[in-house]
């Protein structure tokens, strides 16, 4: 099978070949028609074909084995690429904006030809078959910058067919619309531009979990034998392919260190062998085969989830020796006081347990 970095900058490649030509071509033909709408949509293929090159730069980067200064790899410039991608394409929307609006207050007659009409068609069709073909190999190589430049093509193939309406308006109708035309193609730019941004910072501060993704991990992880439950499950992700995390397993607190070893090991096996997902494996103790424990808990339950904030409970553990009741809230983001959430619950419980001391654990919602 052919490495994904190969695919990439195969698919990068053809997108490159396919810019310029088109870019230098338009340019031509805008400047003999006299068509700012053409040499605008000409910019906007030259910044593909740069977009195609630094995309192409970035997977040869990210791809570089880790090392002591970065031991997760180089797997995140990816996405800092893509952060220079939406930075080009916001820069080429603003220049054709301000360029066309400078058109629409001092126009310009347009002298279009047969011949530019035919250029600009092919043109459409040629960008709505690069941009499918990127499209397609952006989602098999999970490569979010070839995604971003596919349906950036498919844009242009859009804007393309604008531009065509403008030139057959003039030929035939003498109506000149080249300006705003033109600006209607750098507005699209700089919304392209915008989605590729917040896009790719979005991955660089961290995005939330797949739900989907979520909940396989930690159904597999429940079927692992001697555990009980599955949760606090945190996964970062490094680059195309390489997540690294943790989770938190309950299991019976009369489990030896040997057994648990065993069960920790085999959880992090499973997950590796299944997502390749590195997990750091944390235990609750549960004494669930208790009666007064079950019954205490049931309680604590139905108090702590009565409070509009809390979106669950778990690693409930009671030390019945020293008195010591402890669980983990897990709390909504939105909760407006964290910490009077938390010492309300407490008193709350200390007040329905007396003699027991209460120890809350705040956990957020990182994934569903």
């Amino acid at each position: 099978m052919e490495k994904r970095e190969s695919q990439i900058i195969r698919t990068g490649a053809y997108g490159i070949l396919v810019n310029v030509l088109m870019s230098s071509l338009k340019v031509a033909v805008g400047l003999l028609s006299n068509s700012i709408a053409i040499v605008m949509d000409a910019v906007n293929n030259f910044s593909d074909a740069l977009s195609s090159i630094i995309t192409i730069v970035g997977v040869k980067l990210s791809n570089k084995p880790a090392d002591k200064k970065h031991p997760f790899g180089y797997g995140r410039l990816e996405d800092l690429t893509s952060l220079i991608i939406s930075a080009i394409v916001l820069t080429a929307g603003i220049t054709a904006l301000v360029e066309s609006i400078k058109t629409i207050i001092h126009p310009s007659a347009l002298s279009p030809t047969p011949i530019t009409l035919w250029i600009i068609g092919i043109a459409i069709i040629i960008k709505i078959i690069l941009g499918i073909y990127t499209k397609k190999m952006g989602r098999k190589t999970g490569s979010d910058s070839l995604v971003a430049s596919g349906v950036e093509g498919l844009f242009d193939a859009a804007i393309a067919a604008a531009t065509l309406i403008s030139a057959l308006m003039s030929m035939f109708l003498g109506v000149n619309i080249d300006g705003w035309i033109g600006a209607v193609i750098g507005v699209f730019i700089i919304k392209t531009g915008m989605n590729l941004l917040l896009v790719a910072i979005g991955h660089i501060l961290g995005n939330r979990i797949d739900p989907e993704l979520s909940a396989h991990v930690k159904n597999t992880v429940r079927q692992v034998p001697g555990v009980l439950g599955a949760h606090d499950l945190i996964l970062n992700n490094y680059g195309p392919n390489k997540m690294i995390g943790s989770v938190n397993i309950e299991v019976y607190d009369y489990l030896t260190v040997r057994e648990l070893y065993v069960i920790t090991k085999q959880v992090q096996a499973t997950i590796s062998n299944k997502f390749n997902i590195f997990l750091v494996v944390g235990v609750y103790s549960a004494n669930k085969k208790d009666e007064k424990e079950t019954a205490m808990q049931n309680s604590v339950t139905k108090s702590v989830t009565a409070h509009k904030y809390v979106i669950g409970m778990h690693a409930f553990y009671v030390d019945f020796e020293r008195k010591v009741m402890s669980f983990d809230a897990v709390v909504d983001f939105k909760a407006p006081n964290v910490q009077e959430l938390k010492s309300t619950m407490i008193t709350e419980i200390e007040k329905e347990n007396p003699g027991y001391k209460v120890v809350i654990q705040i956990d957020r919602d990182y994934s569903d």
